[in-house]
């Protein structure tokens, strides 16, 4: 489940799984919050949505956002390597405040991220 509240930084990721991808914070497992996720990006689209990912390459979250009058507004869903369901869920997302900083690139929790990011959206399942 992604979570809450996200940062959408402006730092490039090392290693993408897709080309262009910036981290997204935060990027910790939250079983495991001192262990960061293999992937823990965002990105925009050709057609100019945004997509986040979350995952270890075995398994993980996408979630797709679309402008809309209100804000974004997409759907998440999970995936696997291995066979099974596949969840998807309704997500919305809108833009608040975060000032400035250079802990903005660290590993932090979704609060600290919502408040030192260089851009946040609120990530709510709907």
């Amino acid at each position: 489940m992604p979570p809450d509240v996200v940062a959408l930084t402006h730092t490039p990721v090392e290693h993408p799984a897709y080309d262009g991808a910036f981290r997204v914070l935060p990027d910790s497992d939250p079983m495991f919050p001192d262990q960061r996720i293999a992937f823990a990006e965002w990105r925009t689209t050709p057609e100019g949505d945004i997509s986040l990912l979350w995952g270890n390459g075995f398994t993980g979250v996408r979630v797709n956002l679309s402008r809309t009058e209100n804000g974004l507004e997409g759907t998440g869903e999970t995936f696997s390597d291995a066979p099974g369901g596949v969840y998807r869920a309704i997500a919305r997302a809108s833009s608040v405040s975060c000032p400035a900083s250079s802990e903005a690139g660290q590993s932090q929790s979704p609060e600290r991220a919502a408040q030192q990011g260089d851009e946040a959206d609120k990530v709510r399942d709907g």
